[in-house]
């Protein structure tokens, strides 16, 4: 088991906890807020610190990801949706928070205001080629493999059908 020593940056920081045995990430509180509360009007984007510094070890990285609670009932999530800390950075973990609610939301000390995700982070090497392997799929995206499943698309005429209603699409970005 790899170990991630943590320091703590404020008398007030906790160090990340699971909620239930079954988790698969790990609360991170908020610290360093002035005050009892800072509230994150709608629209606006607010960075909490979480008074934590990490030594991360080698082929690992943490991911950062929003409360699902705070989503489905306050419309706040990470303004850059995943956060992700590399192995060599070593300061202060920091949340960005952003509001696409109808009113305001509250943030305290203490509060768990995102999730930490431990992964492994395997080095690749990347090289360039002129061909690529064939698939089913193809070049479809955005949505090709429609709402249901492969299957159901089947009924319409198949993939290719889906790769031609998505070749209608205006493109706003195209690689050359």
């Amino acid at each position: 088991m790899s170990k991630f020593l943590f320091k703590s940056l404020s008398k007030f920081a906790q160090l990340p906890v699971k909620a239930s045995t079954g988790a698969c990430a790990y609360d991170v509180h908020a610290c360093g807020i002035d005050g009892s509360a800072a509230a994150i009007q709608p629209g606006a984007v607010l960075i909490i610190g979480t008074g934590l510094a990490c030594n991360i070890p080698a082929g690992w990285c943490i991911k950062i990801f929003s409360r699902s609670g705070h989503g489905a009932r306050h419309a706040v999530s990470l303004s850059n949706s995943v956060g992700l800390v590399d192995e060599d950075f070593t300061g202060e973990i920091m949340v960005c928070l952003r509001n696409d609610g109808r009113y305001q939301f509250m943030v305290s000390n203490g509060d768990r205001i995102a999730q930490l995700r431990f992964e492994r982070n395997e080095s690749v090497e990347l090289a360039w080629t002129d061909q690529l392997a064939e698939t089913a799929r193809g070049a479809g995206g955005f949505g090709s493999t429609g709402v249901n499943s492969v299957h159901s698309a089947m009924k319409f005429g198949g993939l290719s059908r889906l790769r031609q209603d998505h070749m209608r699409c205006p493109r706003v970005l195209t690689a050359r």
